[in-house]
């Protein structure tokens, strides 16, 4: 049976990277196309050719190759050269303006069936997340901790006083809490959780979600649980417009620049209706969110959840899917420049072999998440081949640019060299990576 599914997994991760590439290069060879531009070769895949036909009208050969991990649209001039300088279906010989067309268009394409991706998304569950409180997060209570409850043990540490719960608490540490309590007379243990953390001098310490009674002979009674967003004033209904200055209109926007504050305090800006209808804005400060460390990267993480809406209507839906994939584009855009900075380091850089885990993983709780995912690796696809590197598209598109404003071309020994120099530094540079993620996998 698992063999089954492993070999189920490995075509699921190579129908979604196919799709993807798939899609990017159609986008170029369309345009292309269109354009009056001869396409010599569209490939899916890599290495030898283990399928391919010819077209007898076109000429272009469509091809299937051994290795799936990546594909191409081979265009005719796309290096110019001399033997091509006057045809006029080569791609160096096209308006400036085409070329930019055929150019942006396999970014176009992936970042267009994101958007379609998360249109069937919120077709499928009907709802989207607003960016209204619904509730506090409290992982004491999702562990079965209730109010009034006693607790008598935290682990194998038994507590008789508030200090003595508070010194369990702190020697935990990253250690999973299981709280035994006294509740209706009987002993029971309660599901392991992981108590919020916050960072003191370098050290990672747990701190309770919840207040215990501290008076004499019910000191470690549980009396209500604590959020430190609602211990900071945020209230049930209000709505999360921005966080530290940064505009929010969703869960994910919330949720990154919460993690991106870390340990800092955060300033929250809400809209705030009262029992009369009237609205008001409402400045939160102060708030320290609980945070998480992995590969030494420190994250904050909301304490808070969202309402979820339903979506009506077509335009609701086009509106919201829109909104939705501008808002993980540039929380994309910013985590570049982020580990660009240095702030990530090495643990947000994964390549195909760490995404296929991802993919695998996702795929097990059902098509929604999956296709989430696909939103997610699409934009992420789309924006990363426009940047201005040279070999992907973005640097092609430098050039085309440049040509724009000289008007006149760009020597195209000295394109082509720049372009051979940066595949050498990306080709080595997924090698890296390549490594990195095998080295994660055998770590566990």
């Amino acid at each position: 049976m698992n063999t089954i599914n492993t070999i189920l997994n490995i075509l699921l991760v190579i129908v979604f990277f196919g799709a993807m590439i798939f899609l990017h290069e159609l986008g170029h060879f369309v345009t292309a196309r269109l354009c009056h531009v001869k396409v010599l070769e569209f490939a899916l895949g890599m290495g030898p050719k283990i399928l391919h036909r010819t077209s007898k009208k076109s000429g272009t050969i469509y091809s299937l190759r051994l290795f799936p991990i990546g594909g191409f649209c081979a265009m005719l001039g796309e290096d110019e050269n001399d033997e091509v300088k006057d045809n006029p279906e080569a791609f160096c010989n096209r308006p400036r303006w085409q070329k930019f067309i055929v150019l942006i268009s396999g970014a176009g394409m992936n970042l267009l069936t994101a958007f379609l991706a998360m249109c069937t998304v919120l077709c499928l569950s009907g709802t989207a997340f607003s960016n209204r409180v619904s509730g506090y997060y409290v992982p004491s209570y999702a562990g079965g901790l209730k109010i009034g409850d006693v607790i008598t043990a935290v682990n194998e540490t038994e507590v008789k006083t508030k200090e003595e719960l508070d010194a369990a608490i702190l020697a935990l540490k990253n250690d999973m809490a299981t709280f035994t309590v006294s509740r209706d007379g009987e002993s029971v243990t309660l599901t392991p959780v992981g108590l919020p953390q916050y960072r003191k001098d370098g050290v990672f310490l747990r701190m309770a979600d919840f207040v215990v009674s501290g008076e004499e002979g019910r000191e470690t009674e549980v009396i209500h649980y604590y959020a430190p967003s609602g211990g900071a004033g945020l209230l049930v209904g209000d709505v999360v417009t921005h966080v530290n200055g940064q505009k929010t209109s969703f869960y994910t926007d919330v949720s990154w620049e919460v993690a991106l504050a870390a340990d800092a305090p955060c300033t929250l800006t809400v809209l705030r209706t009262d029992e009369n209808g009237n609205t008001e804005e409402v400045t939160i400060e102060n708030i320290v969110f609980p945070v998480s460390s992995e590969e030494g990267v420190v994250m904050g993480n909301m304490d808070f959840g969202f309402e979820k809406r339903e979506i009506s209507g077509l335009f609701d839906l086009i509106d919201t899917a829109f909104t939705e994939c501008v808002s993980n584009a540039k929380i994309i855009y910013r985590s570049l420049i982020q580990m660009i900075a240095g702030r990530f380091g090495t643990a947000g850089i994964s390549g195909p072999i760490g995404i296929a885990g991802t993919i695998a993983e996702v795929a097990s709780y059902g098509i929604e998440p999956l296709l989430q995912l696909f939103v997610i690796i699409s934009i992420n696809l789309g924006l990363c081949n426009l940047l201005p590197l040279p070999a992907l598209d973005g640097g092609r598109l430098i050039f085309v640019i440049l040509e724009m404003i000289r008007r006149k071309p760009i020597n195209p020994k000295y394109e082509a060299y720049i372009h051979a120099a940066g595949m050498i530094i990306l080709l080595a540079f997924t090698g890296v990576i390549a490594v990195m993620d095998v080295i994660r996998l055998i770590g566990g």
